[in-house]
């Protein structure tokens, strides 16, 4: 289940993030650009940057 991060928004619950990553997997390749927006805790960004390695690029964007 969702969260609470403060400022009154809530994380994804955990199942969200690997329906998220799964639906994404054949872009998220080593070398790939990524753009978040509506980062949050950062917390999927972070996953996009695991996947996309080194050679990739992890844009974000949130509202604070």
């Amino acid at each position: 289940m969702p969260r609470p991060i403060g400022w009154g928004t809530t994380i994804s619950a955990p199942s969200v993030h690997a329906t998220t990553l799964e639906k994404l997997k054949e872009f998220l390749k080593p070398g790939a650009r990524v753009l978040d927006i509506g980062t949050g805790s950062g917390y999927i960004a972070a996953c996009f940057a695991e996947l996309v390695g080194k050679e990739g690029k992890v844009y974000l964007l949130d509202h604070l």
